[in-house]
């Protein structure tokens, strides 16, 4: 421990969270699956499905750039090390923007979507959530 910091102790934080983040994926899913939300008869606009997910792919992209930054991916050999607590926010940043995608989803299938559509947010979000897991260090 340097400083106050316990690596140790930070690993375990950022897996707590990222467990809980991608668990929750498995719970939006289970509501709709289930029928536990008011479905509506049918998405009320065929474009929407379109505009979340034009949304998800620049969402994507921020989550992408956030883990780059947290995890010291694409860094030049000797660029000073990840700074933990800079680190530990980019890393929130990426999973909030991965859950956000199963949001987009869960929302699409309260509005009646079929699960053809709001399966495939939730597909993108806990893959991109299995990508950007918390590094080992």
């Amino acid at each position: 421990m340097v400083d106050g910091f316990d690596p140790e102790r930070a690993r375990r934080a950022r897996t707590t969270v990222w467990l809980a983040l991608l668990a929750s994926q498995v719970v939006y899913a289970g509501i709709l699956v289930g029928g536990f939300a008011p479905l509506g008869g049918g998405a009320s606009n065929p474009l929407l499905p379109v505009a979340f997910a034009a949304l998800a792919l620049g969402v994507a992209g921020g989550a992408h750039f956030f883990w780059r930054r947290a995890s010291g991916a694409g860094r030049p050999l000797h660029a000073e090390p990840v700074d933990p607590g800079a680190a530990f926010v980019s890393y929130l940043l990426a999973w909030v923007l991965d859950e956000s995608i199963g949001i987009y989803g869960f929302v699409l299938g309260v509005l009646g979507a079929p699960p053809s559509v709001w399966a495939c947010f939730f597909a993108a979000a806990v893959a991109l959530l299995l990508l950007h897991r918390p590094a080992r260090d």
